[in-house]
């Protein structure tokens, strides 16, 4: 197997513009079904980061760890619960506008219109860039949490012609003999 061959089988290429709205689609059904399973909201454990241009680090209480911690025996709550903890470290670990992208528009359900006007505050068409950056940067870190959902969409490749129709056309054009 050439090298080549081996990266584009770890390393697919993804298509940013349906893993934008495969992590959309997960934050809009499948996040508020694992809240309900679980009886947690994200909401009580993430905020916005605030931009004041000193560094610091994140600090981030982890409320969904000590859920877990008590004693449960319906592997649903369970799992969802690991499923939001996984969501929440990933959010952490996405970049501070991303962060505040998608806690603002996913966790807090605040329009996309406040977002970019009030927290971003940048013209509609760059928020949306920001926004498919923001999803594309979860997809990548909640995979790396290691739960059992991959939200990229890979690209298709295209098929490169057949022999066969090459052949086909080979012949047509050859002269008589």
């Amino acid at each position: 197997m050439a090298i080549d061959e081996e990266l584009d089988t770890l390393f697919p290429e993804v298509d940013p513009v349906k893993t934008a709205a495969s992590v959309t689609a997960f934050f809009r059904f499948k996040l508020k079904r694992f809240e309900m399973m679980s009886n947690y909201r994200l909401r009580n454990t993430l905020r916005s980061p605030v931009i004041d241009g000193m560094p610091r680090s994140q600090s981030f209480t982890n409320s969904i760890e000590d859920a877990i911690a008590d004693e449960m025996t319906d592997k649903q709550v369970e799992y969802s619960l690991k499923i939001l903890k996984s969501v929440a470290v990933a959010i952490t670990k996405c970049s501070v506008h991303s962060q505040r992208i998608l806690i603002g528009r996913f966790i807090l359900h605040q329009s996309d219109v406040h977002i970019y006007t009030e927290v971003l505050n940048c013209d509609r068409s760059e928020y949306y860039r920001k926004r498919q950056v923001a999803l594309n940067e979860f997809a990548d870190t909640f995979q790396a949490q290691k739960t059992s959902y991959n939200l990229h969409v890979v690209k298709k490749r295209d098929k490169p012609e057949t022999n066969e129709r090459q052949n086909r056309d080979e012949t047509a054009t050859e002269l008589p003999k």
